[in-house]
């Protein structure tokens, strides 16, 4: 029991830690450095909160999918559902490769 309390505390320091570096690392880049992608960011604010969420989680911050799971609360499956949806959506509106269009309900 004593391992197990080690390592959840270990866990979670690491997680504090790596927080911190990913919100140090938004807050030193202003829009003009990093070069914001307008249409990204206007895709990004249609996606449900939950799968811009993790998008942005996993994508920009570098966070594993079981810790995105614990700090949200959901299951390890249900933070892999959200991110699959959200990259389609996102292909979707962002024209991407994966983009299915669609003329008169039939897809080309």
């Amino acid at each position: 029991m004593r391992r197990v309390a080690l390592r959840k505390a270990g866990r979670a320091r690491w997680r504090r830690g790596r927080r911190r570096q990913v919100e140090a690392s938004f807050e030193s880049s202003s829009p003009s450095e990093s070069g914001v992608d307008l249409d990204l960011v206007r895709a990004l604010a249609k996606l449900s909160e939950a799968q811009r969420t993790t998008v942005v989680m996993h994508h920009l911050g570098g966070w594993p999918t079981g810790d995105i799971a614990a700090m949200l609360g959901c299951a390890d499956v249900t933070v892999r559902s959200h991110l699959s949806r959200g990259r389609q959506r996102l292909a979707e509106l962002l024209g991407g490769p994966n983009a299915v269009e669609v003329n008169d309900g039939k897809p080309t």
